[in-house]
C-alpha cells in the first residue's frame, strides 16, 4: 500500500471508530491502556522538561488529546500556544473538547485537521513537537522528516515508535499485512541525520507492559544512538531529537 493508500485507509479506520475512543481510553493493536499510559507520561515529561511559557507545542496525531491535556494540567505554563493535528475531523474536535477543559484562558489553541505527510505548520515554529504512536500508520521516514522540518531550530522533536525486532510487533505487523510501515527505529534516525542537522539523539526503550499486573513499570534506560543496538526485547522507542 503506497502512501495515499495508507493515509485513506487509517483516515477512514479512525473516522470511523471515534466513538470507541475517549480522553482515557485510546487502545490501538499495538498497545494496551498501561503502556499508553507509560507512553504518555514519559513524552510530557520529556516535553515539559524543553518548554517555556510563550513557547509553541505542536502533538501531531493528537487523537483526542490526551497528552496535550495532560501536559496543561501538570505543569505551570500559562502562555503556551497549543496546536493539536489529526487526519481525523472526529478526534480533532474530542481533543478541542479536552483542551478547553484544562486549558487557561492564557493559552492559545488551535486545532488543525491534516496528514503527518503533508503538515501545513512550518511556519508556526514548533518548539516542541510531540508525535506518539502515529509515525507506523504513515511511511515512518518521510513521517519523521515532516516533523523535523516543522520544528524550529534548537527545538525537540518527541515521538514514539514500535520496535520493528520485537516479536509482538512482528506479529501485528503480519496480521495487518499492508496498513503498517515499520523499520529499524536506529536506521530511520540515521539516514535523517544525513539530511538534517540533529544535536543529539534519546532513545527510551519500553517494555509491554502486562494489562493485568498491579507493578508500576519501570522508567526506562535511556541510550544514545550510538548505544543503540537492534534488541528484540523493547516493544517500542520513545526518541527525543533536540535540533
Amino acid at each position: 500500500m503506497g502512501n495515499e493508500g495508507h493515509v485513506s485507509f487509517w483516515k477512514s479506520h479512525f473516522d470511523q471508530q471515534v466513538e470507541q475512543y475517549t480522553a482515557e481510553h485510546e487502545i490501538l493493536d499495538f498497545s494496551n491502556e498501561k503502556t499508553m499510559k507509560q507512553i504518555h507520561d514519559i513524552t510530557v515529561n520529556i516535553a515539559q522538561s524543553c518548554l517555556e511559557d510563550g513557547d509553541t507545542v505542536v502533538d501531531v496525531g493528537c487523537g483526542t488529546g490526551r497528552t496535550l491535556a495532560l501536559l496543561v494540567e501538570t505543569s505551570d505554563f500559562s502562555t503556551l500556544r497549543i496546536i493539536a493535528v489529526d487526519i481525523s475531523a472526529g478526534l480533532l474536535q474530542q481533543a478541542q473538547d479536552a483542551l478547553e477543559r484544562v486549558v487557561p484562558e492564557t493559552t492559545a489553541t488551535r486545532v488543525l485537521q491534516s496528514s503527518i505527510l503533508s503538515l501545513g505548520i512550518r511556519d508556526e515554529g514548533a518548539s516542541v513537537l510531540i508525535c506518539t504512536e502515529v509515525l507506523q500508520y504513515a511511511n515512518p521516514r518521510e513521517g519523521l522528516k515532516q516533523l523535523v522540518d516543522a520544528t524550529q531550530a534548537h527545538g525537540t522533536v518527541v515521538f514514539s515508535l514500535p520496535n520493528v525486532h520485537n516479536e509482538t510487533i512482528q506479529r501485528v505487523v503480519e496480521r495487518n499485512s499492508g496498513r503498517y510501515n515499520s523499520d529499524d527505529i536506529g536506521s530511520i534516525i540515521r539516514d535523517l541525520e544525513q539530511c538534517t542537522s540533529i544535536a543529539s539523539c534519546t532513545l527510551f526503550p519500553l517494555e509491554f507492559q502486562d494489562e493485568g499486573s498491579e507493578q508500576p513499570y519501570f522508567d526506562p534506560i535511556p541510550l544514545s544512538l550510538d548505544e543503540y543496538t537492534p534488541d528484540s526485547g523493547p516493544n517500542r522507542y520513545i526518541v527525543k531529537l533536540e535540533l
